[in-house]
């Protein structure tokens, strides 16, 4: 299937979003775990695909995030992806930002703004930066864990809210 028609089908998909972030995710979700076969096995790895198709939303601060589907879909609409790979790259920006929150500090490597993570194995807050991927600890900290990291769970980013910028 052409990137265009994919693109087509996705618009008509989400055209049933009435507003609530949650809901959008839910339909970008199902939308996904119907069309995933027309990505290939990398690019569903290296987007994270799978896994955002089937991912529980419940644990994660979807309400607290700064997800604006209306200015994503008209992103979209305004600059279409050209290739499977960067419709992929799309939907991982837009499920991310809808489960996780923007920490108040900026990446110490590059100066851009960083997402709230979380490493699931030291069981710690991880800040994730939103361009060049550097990660630090709360602190500031370089972080070099081997472990994938995770979007923080409601319950890390309300245990650590001197981490992120919305109240």
């Amino acid at each position: 299937m052409r990137v265009q028609t994919l693109l087509s089908d996705f618009f008509r998909e989400v055209s049933s979003f009435t507003g609530e972030r949650r809901e959008f995710l839910e339909v970008l979700q199902r939308w996904l775990n119907a069309k995933l076969r027309f990505w290939n096995k990398e690019t569903r790895a290296a987007w994270g695909l799978e896994w955002i198709a089937t991912a529980d939303l419940a644990p994660y601060p979807v309400e607290l995030a700064t997800l604006s589907p209306e200015v994503e879909l008209a992103q979209i609409k305004k600059y279409p992806p050209s290739s499977l790979d960067s419709f992929g790259m799309f939907i991982s920006e837009i499920f991310w930002e809808g489960i996780t929150l923007e920490a108040i500090s900026n990446c110490n490597n590059c100066g851009a703004g960083m997402r709230i993570m979380e490493a699931t194995e030291e069981d710690i807050p991880v800040l994730e930066c939103k361009q060049c991927v550097c990660c630090q600890r709360a602190n500031g900290q370089c972080w070099e864990g081997d472990e994938i990291l995770r979007p923080a769970t409601t319950q890390r980013v309300l245990a650590c809210r001197e981490l992120w910028a919305v109240c």
